[in-house]
């Protein structure tokens, strides 16, 4: 974002409202069998193990076998999915999300209040950073009321998506939740290129797909609602989806340039 427009004002931010365990043990014997192939290798002498090893695997809690072993109290190991696994399956769910790839890695802590020039403009960001990173803090609590954030601003190009999407990240780095981020007219468009009838080889998503992803997001970013043409049909599809979630108290994050009052 060119630092023009991020030197414009923020006016204001508001919150709104097992049978694998036989599989687990194979598995460690095939990885014991090949670090000591590795390390018996001629090609591998020259090279550390550690080093070696770090290379390979991705996943230092279950080496990559996406699988994790515990002994109950009863004294019978059972397997679960390991964190990484759950990562990668709720980083799929969500494949249509179309974060700007420059703020695809941004976090809060990159929000610079220096390019904020008039001292009120820079005490708006400074609370509004505070604000996202307490959210993040305490998002648990937030997450069980449903509570999201509504991000707002009169001027265009004042850093609402970057906070907006730096919290999506921060909550998913920090409590593996799924996190969607679409333009609200982006949604809309592609509910309707759902209606194409010469999709003969029926390769596009479905309506009702689309929609139930939305609303199974744990999180989900709608950047610049208000922007939107305001007829019947985006009414009822906006309350439809938003409606749902509130519903399921499935925190949604908003950023606008209208004031939460004054969406129609």
């Amino acid at each position: 974002m060119p630092k023009s427009q991020e030197n414009k004002e923020v006016a204001g931010m508001e919150q709104i409202g097992a049978g694998t365990t036989p599989l687990m043990q194979r598995v460690k014997e095939m990885q014991a069998q090949r670090e000591k192939d590795l390390t018996n290798s001629p090609e591998k002498k020259d090279i550390p193990t550690s080093a070696t090893q770090k290379s390979i695997i991705k996943c230092q809690i279950c080496n990559d076998s996406q699988h994790t072993s515990t002994v109950g109290e009863d004294g019978v190991s059972r397997s679960r999915r390991c964190e990484c696994l759950i990562r990668e399956i709720k980083m799929r769910r969500l494949k249509f999300a179309e974060v700007p790839l420059e703020l695809k890695d941004h976090k809060i802590n990159d929000f610079r209040l220096d390019l904020y020039l008039s001292p009120q403009s820079k005490d708006l960001a400074a609370k509004a950073k505070r604000m996202a990173a307490n959210y993040v803090k305490g998002f648990e609590e937030f997450q069980a009321m449903g509570k999201g954030l509504y991000l707002y601003s009169a001027m265009p190009g004042s850093g609402k998506t970057r906070l907006a999407v730096s919290i999506g990240n921060a909550l998913w780095d920090k409590y593996g939740v799924s996190v969607g981020f679409m333009t609200v007219i982006g949604v809309l468009e592609k509910i309707k290129s759902t209606w194409d009838k010469d999709d003969k080889e029926g390769m596009k998503q479905s309506q009702e797909s689309l929609i139930k992803n939305i609303c199974d997001a744990d999180v989900f970013i709608f950047d610049d609602i208000g922007t939107e043409r305001p007829t019947t049909w985006v009414e009822e599809m906006l309350f439809h989806i938003i409606d749902t979630r509130k519903t399921r108290l499935k925190p949604t994050i908003f950023t606008s340039n209208c004031a939460a009052e004054n969406l129609s």
